[in-house]
C-alpha cells in the first residue's frame, strides 16, 4: 500500500543550495519593494491627511509698522480661534516672498490652523472676518501639491508593481525548470511508481510538496533579511531627514512579511504539480 505521509522521492539538499540562493535573493528584493511601497503609501495617506486638515492663511504685511504687526497678527488668530471647527492655531515667524533680501520683498507671515473634520470649517466666513480686520488675507491652497505627491506616488506604485510580477514571473519559471529537471532526475522512481499502479496525482504530490519547503524556506530566509535591511536602512536614513513614518511597522507591513513566505510555498506548490501533471499527461499518450 503507497503512503501518502513518506515522500518517495530522495532530495539532495546538497544540490538544492544553489536554487535557495537563487529564490532568496529575489525574495529579498521582493520584501524591499514591497516594505518601500507599502511605508510609502502609509506616508503618503499621513502626509496628504495632514494637509488636509491644516488651513495655512497668508498674512500680506506690506504698510504695517514692525510694532503694529503681532497686534494685527494676534486679532486674525482669534479670529481663527473663535470658530468651533478649529482645534488651534499657531504663527509662523514673519518671512519675506521667495525674492529673500531683496528691497521691494513684501514682508509675510503666516497663520496655521488645525481644524476637526466635522463640523466643517466654513472658510468664506473666516476669510471675511480675517480680511474686515486686515484686507491682504489669502488662504494657501494645497490642492496642487496633494495632487502632485498622489500623482507621483501612483506611477512609482506602478513601477513597484511591474517590479513584484518580474520577480513572480522569474520564481514561477525557476520552480518549474527544477521541477522539470527533478523529474528527469527521478523518472526511475516515477516509472515504477506508474508501474505498480499509482495514480497521477499521487506522483504529483511527491514533488509539490518538495516545492512547497524549497519555496517557503527559501522565501523565509530572503524575508528576513529583507525587512532587516529595509529597517536598518530606514533607521539610519532618520538621521539624515527621511521621515519617522517611513519606519513604522503598521498592519499592513507586518500582514505581507508573515503571508509572503507562504504565498511563494504555495506558487512553488501548484507550479510543480502543475508541471509534473503536465509531464505525465504526455508519457500517457
Amino acid at each position: 500500500m503507497l503512503s501518502s505521509k513518506k515522500s518517495l522521492i530522495l532530495v539532495d539538499e546538497h544540490s538544492n543550495k544553489p536554487i535557495r540562493l537563487i529564490i532568496g535573493c529575489l525574495v529579498f528584493v521582493l520584501t524591499l519593494v514591497i516594505s518601500g511601497t507599502l511605508a510609502l503609501n502609509h506616508f503618503v495617506e499621513k502626509f496628504t491627511s495632514d494637509l488636509t486638515s491644516n488651513i495655512v492663511f497668508e498674512v500680506n504685511l506690506t504698510g504695517i509698522e514692525p510694532l503694529q504687526q503681532p497686534q494685527l497678527l494676534a486679532s486674525l488668530q482669534q479670529v481663527i480661534n473663535g470658530f468651533p471647527s478649529v482645534k488651534e492655531s499657531f504663527v509662523v515667524p514673519v518671512a519675506s516672498s521667495p525674492i529673500a533680501l531683496h528691497e521691494t520683498a513684501a514682508p509675510l507671515a503666516f497663520i496655521e490652523a488645525v481644524i476637526h473634520e466635522k463640523p466643517p470649517l466654513p472658510l468664506g466666513e473666516v476669510l471675511l472676518k480675517m480680511q474686515q480686520i486686515h484686507p491682504q488675507v489669502h488662504i494657501q491652497s494645497h490642492a496642487f501639491m496633494t495632487a502632485n505627491i498622489r500623482y507621483l506616488y501612483e506611477w512609482l506604485k506602478l513601477f513597484s508593481y511591474g517590479i513584484i510580477a518580474l520577480i513572480s514571473f522569474v520564481i514561477i519559471i525557476t520552480i518549474s525548470v527544477i521541477t522539470r529537471s527533478g523529474f528527469q532526475m527521478q523518472k526511475n522512481v516515477v516509472d515504477i511508481l506508474r508501474l505498480i499502479g499509482a495514480p497521477s496525482t499521487y506522483i504529483a504530490k511527491q514533488f509539490h510538496w518538495i516545492a512547497f519547503r524549497l519555496g517557503f524556506s527559501s522565501s523565509f530566509i530572503g524575508v528576513f533579511f529583507g525587512v532587516a535591511v529595509f529597517f536598518m536602512t530606514a533607521y539610519f536614513g532618520t538621521n539624515f531627514g527621511l521621515p519617522k513614518d517611513l519606519t513604522l511597522l503598521n498592519q499592513n507591513l507586518i500582514i505581507a512579511f508573515v503571508l509572503l513566505p507562504f504565498i511563494v510555498g504555495f506558487i512553488s506548490l501548484f507550479v510543480a504539480r502543475f508541471e509534473v501533471m503536465r509531464t505525465l499527461i504526455k508519457l500517457d499518450k
